[in-house]
Order: C-alpha cells, then structure tokens, then sequence
C-alpha cells in the first residue's frame, strides 16, 4: 500500500526496523513456539514501524497533492438528500457524494450515522514504552504469556526494544507507580532475563484494552474504515495493518465502480467494500 503511493522508500530511509525471528513461550510452561525469516526464504518477518513516521510521511504526500483539501474543522452534523450528504463543520458546509468514517474508535461519524457497535472489554490495560537491553535481540521479537497477560519486545533499528505489557488492569497502576529502577527489574522478571537487565528509555504510557465492532461498516453515502470500524486485541500488533487493508479495499472497489461507470457512492457499491472487509477483520477479531 505504501509502495503503491509513494511513500514507502520515505519509511524505510528514516526508520523502519525488521525482525527477522520470533520467539514466543508459555511463563508456566514449557509450551513454546518460534519463527525464523530463514525457514520460509525471507530477508525478514516483517517490519515495525512507527506511528508517528508513517503519519508524518502520509502527510508530506498529502501536502504536495493538489486534489486533497485539510479542513482542520471538528465535524457537527451530517444530513441526507437526493443529491448527496451534507457536511456541518465548524462555520463550513460541504455538499459530498462520500463521507469516510476514519476518525478512530470514538467515530462521530459512526455515531451521526447512528450505527451500533458491539463491545467486548478484556478487563485489560496495555502499558507501553521503550527499553534498552543487557543483551542484543539480534532482529529478534520476544513474547512472553502470563495468566495475567503477554508481555513482548519488539526489536528497533537502534538495538533499543519497544515493549507492550497487556495485564490485568487492577495490575497498572502499581507498575506505573514503581520509579525507573523497579520498574525495569519488573519487566526483566516478566520477560524471565531473556535479555538480561533492563533499563527505561522513555515515558510509560497505558491504554485500556477492548474489542469493538461496528454492526455494519456502510450506510447510504457513509462508508467506515479502521478503528472506526473495529478495534481489537494488540496480541498480535494487527490493528493498523487491519485498518490500512480497510482503506485499500474502499480505494479499489470505488475505482472499480467508476471504470465501470457505476456511481461509486451507491449502497450496492458500499456494500461490496462490506462485505469484504467485515468478514476478514471478524475473523481476526473473533481469534483474539
């Protein structure tokens, strides 16, 4: 997808860092699994990106495309007619034949369209932030599981690791409450010293943790991407990759539709997207 606009070789010039294994095990157990990039003929696994970078590099190719205007402009109200919706922002009013959903799990368009979700809470928070290491992870990406929830190291280009500690909520707070020292000797106990000491390279951050649903992904002119449309488990750091595949899958059914001289914005068309979108993102879902 990034490829496809033009933007990829940005990414993978600034920061991108790949992983090339996975190991992953069981705290109380021996049960343990791994996967080698070697073993399928691959350079790498995959790629972990930063957030920020991918937003950043989105933008700058946004900013140098003369079709796309950015109204920084909270979004009031949205109203149906025969030849379009209607758009109430801030002081503006815009007449579309499409509005895109895209404005994250608390989507006012989801909620304008009156469409339902179905929510799951894990009853866990994510805490977050990044590590460096006694030993190096060689590309590697470490996951440990606990009763409580996984804990896992994503390596990054520095030799730094980012972690993700899902945990039982009413575990959170103590751990952010711990000062530096304790609180890295904690992840080096939950991840068993795979790596040796630990030592805190940033800020802690913590997210509640839920699963979401939208019923449906498209009303008549309105149309529902990413985390607008679902949220899920970061178990398996799936959720943006979720998202983008959502985006696309809207792209070329529109393009579709209009080489194929049929109105782009029709509930058939719409529901094309739907319908293959919904089924796989409920798949993944549904597994975590």
């Amino acid at each position: 997808i990034f490829e496809h606009l033009g933007v990829a070789q940005a990414i993978l010039d600034t920061r991108a860092s790949a992983y090339r294994r996975m190991q992953i095990w069981d705290a109380n157990s021996d049960a343990h699994i791994e996967f080698d990039a070697d073993d399928v003929n691959r350079d790498h696994l995959g790629l972990i990106l930063e957030n920020d970078l991918i937003i950043y590099s989105l933008r700058e190719f946004i900013d140098n495309c003369p079709e796309i205007d950015i109204l920084p402009l909270s979004l009031d109200s949205i109203t149906r007619r025969t030849d379009g919706i209607q758009i109430e922002l801030a002081n503006t009013s815009l007449l579309s034949r499409l509005l895109v959903g895209a404005d994250g799990q608390h989507s006012r368009v989801r909620s304008l369209a009156g469409i339902p979700t179905d929510m799951g809470l894990f009853n866990q928070t994510a805490l977050v932030c990044r590590i460096a290491t006694e030993l190096a992870h060689e590309q590697t990406a470490f996951q440990c599981f606990h009763h409580s929830g996984p804990i896992a190291y994503l390596p990054l280009a520095d030799g730094s690791s980012s972690i993700v500690w899902s945990c039982d909520s009413d575990k959170v707070q103590p751990l952010m409450r711990l000062d530096e020292t304790g609180f890295a000797a904690a992840v080096e106990e939950a991840m068993q010293a795979r790596l040796g000491k630990v030592e805190l390279l940033s800020q802690r951050g913590a997210f509640p943790l839920a699963q979401q649903h939208a019923s449906r992904y498209v009303e008549s002119r309105i149309a529902l991407i990413g985390d607008a449309a679902h949220r899920t488990h970061p178990l398996a750091g799936l959720g943006a990759n979720l998202g983008l595949q959502d985006a696309a899958a809207l792209a070329e059914t529109i393009e579709r539709s209009i080489a194929g001289n049929r109105p782009f914005y029709s509930q058939a068309t719409l529901r094309k997207y739907e319908r293959i979108r919904r089924h796989q993102n409920a798949l993944i879902l549904d597994a975590m």
